[in-house]
């Protein structure tokens, strides 16, 4: 108590000292705090899983494209994983964008169709009611999709409409899990709702013992048929893999391929960067916290001096200056835990997540109030007792000038800083790049809207009802034509940026095998995004013509070694395996390149299948100019006219290439932030240092000033050797970046220049 109490006493003396220090510990461990309760989110994505690293998904290879699925042609296939290998099993059917209507309104919903066995894999917990799909009309719902639709009611027992027409009663409503998911979804049907679904199943097992594991990995090896009962007309095959839930999240072209929308996908790289911040920002704030505290302890050195000279023991010392740090350490937590609270709302927009207290919140603390206060206090006790005693003798009295360690953690805070700031710099000049790099297609006034809203079960269709749809879908575009502030329109099956398909095309025999994306597209297409002809024409078609056409972009015909489409053919390899008499088709045209995903990832070669037939739920649309508002307006009016509601899903392709930088901006702004917090760490340690290095020079300055010296010299002598430091420090610090960011960017394709 007694060293407490002296401790709490010599802290309030020295406030100047005590205020800095404690303020530049508390926000150095606030930031590292936010950026560790952020990476440790990522690292436990679905621990939800009885066992993420035991429970496997299948990842299905076919013709270069990788999906997540099922086994397939099991009952078939006598090297395929044998039920005796496996301990549990489930399956689930992705039915992204789909929709529901409740007191005839509709909603557009996430939803997974699967059995009770599902909950026994991932075992979410009841809200309310109970997780049961006991009945094909079960329908369990998410809390936030619960509050959506009934708001404050209770939500059990109501009934829905499915997109089918069929009748779903909420039986129960999911707690949402601590940890983040990497399938999104607002509903879980049960998979006896239909009896046939268009939808190929994801199945996820754990296997008996890891042998068995390693006998699915040797099976799925061997390339088998997709279609083993037409193996005479269709010649197609896949191989497959087991991939570990823990992995999923972490494959971003397996997810975009298999479960766009409903997908969440981490960065590993990205994720290092955040690590390497919370390292640097926990350095440059413990240096600066050691710093000032050992000027602190020189201000009493005499006093130590004295007492080892009278025999104090180094176990007393030991634990004064323990508790002094003890005690600073404690508060400095307690003044980051309420920074993180006040910034939770901004900070989770900088991040993009939403934070929730979990026992690992507590863990951090602990783990700082251990670590940190133990190991300041071991260095700084080091220095206090690596003197001889009769080098204590010798320094009573004599003031010590000499500022070689103190200036040596200057320099680290310096470079720290230097390093985040240049990168800082780099990564916002790369985001500026990016958005101004002309993708080499129209983005302004081009709308991408989900217009078409039917059901996707086909069980239920019956001729009356699909004769009924099609009048629908006549009557919408049909009014798409009407409107005269729509130049151009078309319909497709995906969105322009981002899509996924490769195919195998070939030359002929002989020729090799090119492995492409291919795209399927109609003549308003290239109409619609304004991209240049360079050699060809787009074929005129009209409107009984269903013959396809190919067309390629400059670097398709640079990959296939063509330079010119005269004479330039080429055998979709992926079709004649499944329709053994497909010929050759000739290259009509060659267009432009355009950037169809992230710029960094460069220009890939596009083969367009081009045909006159409109096909799919997404239309695309080109409004005259200044008229995208208006648009919007009518295609709500087209929607309450056919479908009785005015909610459509729609995007602008001027903001979805926005999105496609998110994460480069996400970075930018952290970079930026972090670093002028590291700016503001250093100034409050250059503060209390150079006011250290002046109390101790009041008397030489004084007589400096009466010898005559001005302002200017004093400058002189006071900031020269921080000069010094800053050069060095700015001149290691500057190469070190330099490495950084050519290491990060070593794998784009395009990228501004360091």
């Amino acid at each position: 108590m007694k060293t407490l109490k002296y401790a709490i006493r010599f802290l309030t003396r020295s406030k100047s000292y005590t205020l800095i220090n404690l303020l530049g510990l508390a926000f150095s461990l606030a930031c590292c705090i936010i950026l560790i309760r952020y990476i440790h989110r990522e690292l436990t994505v679905d621990t939800h899983c009885v066992d993420r690293e035991q429970v496997y998904a299948i990842q299905k290879t076919i013709e270069g494209n990788h999906y997540l699925g099922d086994i397939g042609n099991q009952g078939q296939d006598s090297i395929c994983i044998p039920e005796s290998a496996i301990d549990m099993r489930t399956s689930i059917r992705i039915l992204e964008n789909d929709h529901i209507v409740y007191q005839d309104y509709r909603y557009t919903c996430h939803a997974i169709a699967t059995d009770s066995s599902y909950f026994r894999l991932f075992p979410y917990q009841a809200a309310q009611g109970a997780l049961s799909l006991s009945t094909p009309e079960s329908a369990l719902l998410t809390k936030n999709f619960a509050d959506k639709l009934f708001g404050k009611e209770n939500p059990i027992g109501k009934t829905i409409r499915y997109s089918n027409g069929k009748e779903l009663v909420v039986k129960g409503i999911l707690k949402e899990p601590s940890n983040k998911r990497s399938i999104q979804f607002d509903m879980i049907l049960s998979n006896n709702l239909n009896g046939t679904w268009d939808r190929v199943p994801i199945e996820f097992f754990h296997f008996t013992t890891a042998s068995e594991k390693q006998k699915a990995e040797q099976s799925g090896k061997y390339p088998r048929y997709i279609n083993p009962h037409a193996t005479q007309y269709d010649t197609r095959q896949f191989t497959f893999s087991v991939i570990p839930i823990k992995d999923i999240y972490w494959n971003q072209s397996l997810i975009k391929q298999t479960y766009p929308d409903m997908g969440v996908c981490g960065n590993r790289l990205y994720l290092h960067v955040l690590e390497a911040i919370c390292v640097l920002i926990l350095l440059a704030g413990i240096i600066n916290f050691v710093n000032l505290y050992l000027a602190i302890m020189h201000k009493r050195s005499k006093i130590y001096m004295l007492r080892r000279v009278f025999g104090a023991n180094g176990r007393a010392l030991f634990n004064h200056i323990y508790t002094e740090n003890a005690l600073l350490i404690v508060a400095a937590l307690f003044f980051a835990w309420l920074f993180i609270e006040v910034t939770q709302i901004p900070v989770g927009r900088l991040l993009d997540t939403q934070f929730v207290y979990t026992p690992f919140d507590a863990w951090i603390s602990l783990g700082f109030l251990c670590l940190l206060p133990l190991s300041i206090s071991l260095y700084a006790f080091w220095q206090c007792q690596r003197k001889l005693p009769i080098d204590s003798i010798r320094g009573i009295g004599v003031t010590n000038h000499r500022l070689g360690t103190r200036m040596v953690f200057l320099f680290t805070q310096y470079a720290i800083t230097f390093l985040l700031v240049i990168v800082s710099l780099y990564f916002n000049k790369h985001l500026r790049f990016l958005l101004d790099t002309d993708p080499g297609i129209r983005t302004e006034d081009v709308i991408e809207a989900k217009l078409i809203y039917e059901s996707n079960d086909y069980s239920t269709y019956n001729p009356e009802i699909i004769q009924e749809r099609q009048k629908r879908i006549a009557h919408i575009e049909n009014m798409l034509n009407q409107c005269p502030d729509i130049e151009v329109w078309t319909a497709v099956p995906w969105y322009v940026l981002g899509f996924d398909y490769l195919t195998n095309f070939s030359k002929g025999e002989g020729g090799g095998m090119y492995n492409m994306n291919q795209m399927l597209v109609t003549p308003e297409f290239f109409q619609i995004f304004e991209i240049p002809v360079l050699e060809g024409t787009i074929p005129k078609t009209h409107s009984n013509d269903r013959t396809n056409y190919l067309i390629a972009n400059r670097t398709a015909m640079k990959t296939l070694g063509y330079t010119t489409c005269e004479g330039a053919a080429l055998i979709n390899e992926d079709m004649r395996r499944f329709m053994p008499q497909t010929q050759s088709t000739v290259i009509s045209a060659v267009v432009e390149d355009y950037f169809d995903r992230h710029i960094s990832e460069g220009i890939r070669p596009i083969v367009f299948n081009m045909t006159n037939y409109n096909n799919g739920d997404v239309y695309q649309i080109a409004c005259q100019k200044g008229k995208t508002q208006s648009v919007v307006d009518y295609l709500k009016k087209v929607e309450k006219e056919v479908y009785g509601s005015e909610d459509f899903e729609y995007s602008l392709v001027s903001e979805r290439i926005k999105k496609l930088y998110e994460e480069d901006k996400r970075i930018a702004d952290i970079y930026a932030t972090f670093a002028g917090i590291a700016i503001l760490i250093i100034c409050l340690g250059l503060f209390g240092i150079s006011l250290f290095d002046i109390r101790q020079r009041y008397r030489e300055i004084a007589i400096r000033k009466a010898h005559g010296a001005g302002m200017k010299d004093l400058y002189q002598l006071l900031f020269k050797k921080y000069l010094l430091v800053l050069g060095a420090s700015f001149v290691i610090a500057t190469p070190l970046a330099y490495y950084l960011i050519h290491q990060y960017t070593a794998d784009f394709v395009v990228k501004a220049p360091i």
